[in-house]
């Protein structure tokens, strides 16, 4: 859905397994960059939690070690989070026109929980599946606090990453939360 509907892009990959990488490379797809895991700064920690936590904590604290990393050393105007599950239906280019238009540094998507699944709100109003951050100072600014707050702790109580991202429109200068 992305060669179909993402503009121009880079899609960079955090293959988390030896199949992924196996499949990702034989697709020879030209604007795809796989990343290993271990080679995200800060190393010695991401390392170090690979050992000591549960795979699924370990791998939710990624996307966010991902996006600091990307927006320190990736030449790009922002960095566009999306879970791997993802489909875009439509071009994202009116949810980057709201983004610009309000100057937002930091963009996060509601759950937008049905009434039937209201009582799932204890686990955050915002959902990581796709997150925006700006390559600017305080874009980079939120994204490396969310992932020293996921290196600290990303486990079932804190939602994995998702508790993190209540706080993101209140500590960015120009944050949007919907």
């Amino acid at each position: 859905s992305l060669e179909r509907h993402g503009g121009d892009f880079v899609l960079w990959v955090l293959p988390c397994d030896a199949m992924t990488v196996h499949v990702l490379t034989a697709l020879k797809l030209d604007r795809l960059k796989l990343v290993n895991p271990l080679s995200l700064q800060p190393q010695a920690e991401i390392c170090e939690r690979q050992m000591k936590w549960e795979r699924r904590n370990w791998l939710w604290m990624l996307a966010s070690q991902l996006v600091s990393n990307l927006l320190k050393w990736a030449a790009c105007t922002s960095v566009m989070y999306l879970d791997a599950d993802c489909w875009l239906m439509s071009s994202p280019e009116p949810v980057f026109g709201e983004i610009d238009c309000v100057k937002a540094c930091v963009a996060v998507t509601p759950h937008n929980f049905p009434p039937a699944y209201a009582h799932y709100i204890d686990r955050g109003r915002y959902c990581q599946c796709a997150t925006y951050f700006r390559n600017e100072e305080d874009g980079r600014r939120v994204a490396a606090w969310w992932a020293e707050r996921c290196l600290e702790k990303c486990d079932d109580e804190s939602v994995g990453d998702q508790l993190y991202l209540e706080t993101f429109p209140v500590i960015a200068d120009n944050g949007k939360g919907s």
